[in-house]
């Protein structure tokens, strides 16, 4: 998943809950117009942020490897 496929999955996950921004900002102690603004990617969460997010939506976050490997650092 890249940073502007967040706001989709949070919006399309709150929805699924039945839940407001308004209730999910509760949830994760910002207010209204943040989760508006990551839900249309005007800003993509912190990983602070990402990880409240995911434990208010149920959501669990999966680490996994790049399709093509990173060139090593020297």
């Amino acid at each position: 998943m890249n940073p502007k496929e967040i706001g989709p999955a949070i919006r399309a996950r709150r929805l699924e809950l039945g839940l407001s921004q308004v209730q999910v900002a509760k949830r994760v102690k910002t207010n209204q117009c943040t989760v508006s603004q990551y839900e249309t990617t005007a800003a993509t969460p912190s990983l602070a942020m990402l990880i409240r997010l995911c434990k208010a939506l149920h959501l669990k976050i999966t680490l996994t490897p790049s399709p093509h490997p990173l060139t090593p650092v020297k």
